[in-house]
């Protein structure tokens, strides 16, 4: 009863202090478990909060509300892969219950499985659910997916049903901002910020106010938005962009300065707009550099590429330019042609939940960093050690150490508070135990920069791991052997740790092959990622596919080579229910099958999944049908050449380059009308490899008359002539 009021008085450490009293005496009591686990998740100490929850539910596994706070507490702090098994649990226990299908497809969307959350949302309306949340996601997923025409649809639907439900008017501004309805946009936005106040809104009306060319008005909405989300990096470019728009180039690149020194990574768009920056200074080298460091972060963008070739010439920066034409005669088409051999990643789910636990999600989230609630949490635990009583100190010392780092602002400033000897004591061993734990924060740091490196190319965090010498190695080991790591960082640390090849490091890879342990799968994926796949390491791939992770089956199957010795594998994956197992194990082993030898099943499953709601998909899947080259395929690249996202028709475009000329000019001829520029790009440069480009001198001529066509894309126009006689 003490625990329950101290709880609720918001003074978690006192509640502890009587929680440890009962376990003491009662050590089977599953609900002072369950509570004290409440009181350290408001005390964010998330390994401990997880630690009493399920000891919670070993005690009384049928407590279906144990599953679902479990689930809610990983889902909070990022670890959802570990949360979906507990919804899941929840589901079994409750199956009358509709909203945890919702809060599955909550987690799916955030790491982009749009046809995972689809599923669950079917199954919540089956269970007749209907709530605002619902809804909700529906329209996030239409949003992700840029379905504005059927997210405005959902959104109005759920506003029939909850006319005042704030994140349905939003998701309905949103779909209108993507519909270029900016005008409703607008005004929908207005209302929210009127109602709520919320900081987001005043960002949304500044996008459509300089969307409708309102550069000044929009400058000055930002400016209402508190000082205390001036580090959020979304903000800072928005205010970065519009300051170069309004020709205040000295101003923007003060506020974007502001982002490359507060906050650790810099995603490739920053480079480039501090690049358009420094071009409208004239300090061309920096504005060069700038835009080679975004190039190399974003292979293949297009309107990058022709900034770094401009800028050059600008600055007469003779040398540079020999750096971007390095390719030979082919150099002007080499972006175009780059995009060709880029891979689809069908890893998003684990590389986005990686980067939501390292913190390299930019979301548009103005919730303020340093939370009023986390300060109250800390002066908590301070005051715990100032209060005379050693069961308090202890729980209070424990909790402050377990905060890490975090914590050192403000037991520094307690300490110079402090004029009492014995607190003054205790707070000084506190501080020098977090200052010394610098070790793991170098564990940490390592981990974060392997998911910039391999998930974000981010070429600038690879310098940062190199320039740590030689003792990065053993560190790379250390990351590796964890079994507390997740699976995909230890994969990179060991793909890092290899990347240097020495007799000792081959020599220890060589030891964890003989285990056939979850280091033994890694380490034979990380020689098949180096070329080095032999008879060895292959049995062990294939070892893989029966393993009880789904990463480390999935990670085997993609790498794995098929022959005529493991087709049947192969065969047996394709024909299991995609809705029943992570659709990726059948869209692998199609793939693998087709390209192998064309079979008519695989060809069935790849049709069926050239039609999910994911662009994606649709992508990856024509990717693999161009590559057979046969004419078996050609009506479902067809197909493509019509699909609503030009992300898809680009690669359908792109994929024609694979089959005979004679069966696609006529395909390439109409994709010149495409829309979309890039569409139009990879047509123009393909039929000029062919020799065709005199069949569309008609074509070519509007696009170099039409002032609305892109820049580049007339260079490749007049690039084009080189192969007309006339």
């Amino acid at each position: 009863t003490s625990a329950f009021f101290f709880f609720f008085k918001e003074e978690w450490i006192k509640g502890i202090q009587y929680l440890n009293k009962v376990i003491l005496a009662e050590p089977k009591n599953h609900r002072a478990y369950y509570l004290r686990a409440q009181c350290r998740l408001s005390l964010e100490d998330l390994p401990n909060a997880i630690k009493d929850i399920s000891q919670a539910i070993s005690l009384a596994p049928s407590q279906k509300s144990y599953y679902l706070k479990r689930a809610e507490i990983l889902t909070h702090f990022g670890i959802t892969s570990q949360a979906v098994p507990d919804y899941q649990t929840y589901i079994r226990l409750a199956p009358e219950d509709p909203l945890p299908h919702v809060y599955l497809a909550q987690i799916y969307v955030k790491h982009k499985r749009y046809l995972k959350a689809l599923l669950e949302l079917k199954k919540a309306l089956a269970k007749k659910g209907s709530s605002p949340l619902l809804y909700q996601v529906f329209c996030q997923i239409n949003l992700k997916l840029k379905n504005y025409s059927k997210a405005l649809n959902m959104a109005l639907k759920g506003l029939q049903k909850y006319p005042k439900n704030l994140d349905l008017l939003m998701a309905k501004c949103q779909a209108l901002f993507g519909l270029q309805r900016y005008e409703e946009s607008l005004s929908g936005f207005q209302k929210i910020y009127q109602k709520s106040k919320w900081v987001g809104a005043l960002f949304w009306i500044a996008k459509n106010l300089s969307k409708m060319g309102r550069f000044q008005e929009s400058m000055d909405t930002l400016r209402k938005i508190p000082s205390s989300f001036e580090t959020n990096p979304l903000f800072l470019y928005e205010k970065g962009r519009l300051l170069l728009v309004l020709k205040k180039p000295k101003m923007a690149l003060k506020t974007v300065q502001k982002f490359f020194k507060t906050l650790h990574y810099h995603p490739s768009r920053f480079y480039e707009l501090r690049g358009d920056i420094f071009f409208q200074l004239e300090e061309f080298a920096k504005a060069s550099e700038d835009y080679r460091t975004a190039l190399q972060m974003d292979t293949g963008n297009l309107s990058l590429f022709y900034k770094t070739l401009y800028t050059t010439i600008a600055g007469f920066m003779w040398q540079e330019l020999l750096t971007v034409v390095k390719g030979g005669k082919e150099w002007i088409t080499s972006p175009v042609r780059s995009q060709w051999a880029l891979n689809i990643s069908l890893f998003t789910p684990e590389e986005e939940e990686l980067l939501d636990r390292f913190d390299l999600s930019y979301k548009l989230t103005w919730e303020n960093q340093k939370t009023e609630s986390r300060k109250k949490a800390i002066q908590q635990g301070i005051l715990s050690l100032k209060s005379g009583i050693q069961e308090l100190q202890e729980i209070g010392r424990s909790y402050l150490l377990n905060m890490g780092r975090k914590a050192l602002p403000y037991l520094k400033e307690s300490l110079l508070e402090t004029t009492i000897p014995e607190q003054r004591s205790l707070l000084k061993e506190i501080i020098n135990n977090l200052e010394k734990s610098q070790k793991k924060q170098v564990l940490f740091r390592i981990m974060k920069l392997l998911a910039r490196i391999y998930i974000q190319k981010d070429l600038v965090a690879k310098k940062q791991l190199i320039q740590m010498g030689e003792k990065r190695f053993a560190l790379l080991k250390k990351i590796f052997l964890n079994p507390q790591n997740p699976l995909m960082i230890r994969f990179y640390a060991i793909k890092d740790f290899l990347d240097m090849e020495s007799s000792s490091r081959m020599s220890f890879i060589s030891e964890r092959l003989n285990l056939l342990d979850t280091t033994s799968f890694l380490s034979a994926l990380a020689l098949t990622d180096s070329h080095m796949l032999n008879s060895r390491v292959k049995k062990i791939l294939e070892k893989g596919l029966s393993h009880s992770s789904l990463l480390i089956r999935l990670l085997c199957l993609d790498r794995l080579k098929i022959s005529a010795v493991n087709q049947s594998l192969f065969e047996k994956l394709i024909h299991l229910d995609w809705k029943k197992v992570d659709y990726r194990i059948p869209l692998i082993a199609s793939s693998k099958l087709l390209l192998y030898n064309l079979s008519s099943s695989a060809l069935n499953f790849l049709r069926k999944a050239g039609q999910w709601e994911d662009p994606k998909i649709r992508i990856y899947v024509c990717k693999i049908l161009s590559k057979t080259g046969s004419k078996k395929v050609l009506p479902e690249i067809t197909r493509f050449l019509q699909d609503p996202s030009p992300k898809v028709r680009a690669a359908a475009v792109m994929g024609l380059r694979l089959f005979p000329e004679k069966d696609t000019l006529p395909l390439l001829q109409k994709a010149l009308n495409d829309p979309d520029p890039i569409v139009k790009m990879h047509s123009l440069v393909i039929l000029d490899r062919q020799g065709n480009i005199e069949k569309v001198m008609d074509r070519v001529y509007k696009i170099l008359e039409n002032k609305k066509e892109s820049f580049y894309l007339k260079i490749l126009a007049f690039y084009s002539f080189k192969r007309v006689h006339d």
